[in-house]
């Protein structure tokens, strides 16, 4: 089973998740403060750290940028509490070394099912792609207007062995595409110039690119969105502020399946 830190100043947030752990077989510590987290993981690495970004002493924030900066840190997935659902405040976390973020006040079995999510699908887990496909270095096309989101889904695939080429509209997305066709397209919904559906339909009727498996990543999809996307060959979605813990094992998922094909 797994040994979960929780980082919280508050008892009752603590208690309120502990139970729910450690009837799961879980051995959970506690600190309550970014100074004792590091001091617990300097004892003993854990499986997954619950880290509140509102705290005395040392906050979530400077521990989060001293937690990525040790050198065991990345074999731990970092879960960021808070009572903010801020979007830019998400977006910092995620682009600060966070795994994945929970919003405080939502229903506490989302947070659980977070951490089992993450617990699962942690990096070290995976390891890199270069063990387990035929890819050498899988090569991936973010297609975003957002900056900060460009930057947190390279980071992470850079880490595994990725080579991500990012391109911030869709006339940027046509010239790459023809200088070299990706394995993957990581395609943003909602585009400054031409809507995400569209550009994935003319991906779909384009000869050389309607092969090119498609994952959806936006701030919010709908259903509507995912049934229509699928029909033109999109292969999964990934909403920005919910699943980007579940970006690599959604790429690498993608990339067996394309060497399934290809044997």
């Amino acid at each position: 089973m797994a040994d979960v830190l929780i980082v919280d100043d508050s008892d009752i947030f603590r208690a309120s998740i502990t139970g729910s752990l450690t009837d799961e077989g879980n051995t959970v510590r506690h600190a309550s403060n970014g100074l004792d987290a590091l001091r617990a993981i300097s004892v003993k690495a854990p499986s997954i750290v619950l880290l509140d970004l509102d705290m005395p002493i040392m906050n979530g924030w400077e521990t989060l940028h001293q937690l990525r900066g040790l050198g065991n840190s990345r074999s731990f997935p970092i879960v960021v509490t808070s009572f903010s659902d801020e979007v830019a405040v998400i977006e910092r976390a995620l682009r600060a070394g966070a795994t994945d973020y929970f919003v405080k006040g939502d229903d506490s079995v989302k947070l659980l099912i977070k951490l089992k999510q993450n617990l699962r699908l942690n990096l070290t887990a995976f390891g890199d792609f270069k063990s387990d496909n035929e890819f050498i270095e899988p090569k991936i096309l973010v297609i975003d207007d957002s900056t900060v989101s460009c930057s947190v889904i390279k980071q992470v695939l850079d880490e595994v062995g990725c080579m991500v080429t990012v391109a911030y509209d869709t006339k940027a997305a046509l010239d790459k595409l023809e200088n070299e066709l990706p394995d993957i397209i990581l395609l943003d919904l909602h585009m400054p110039d031409v809507e995400g559906l569209d550009f994935l339909r003319m991906l779909h009727d384009h000869p050389s690119y309607a092969e090119v498996p498609v994952i959806l990543v936006s701030d919010d999809i709908k259903l509507d969105d995912v049934e229509e996307a699928a029909v033109l060959n999109a292969v999964d979605y990934l909403v920005k502020s919910e699943d980007m813990g579940r970006l690599v094992p959604k790429v690498k998922r993608c990339l067996s399946k394309i060497c399934q094909v290809a044997e």
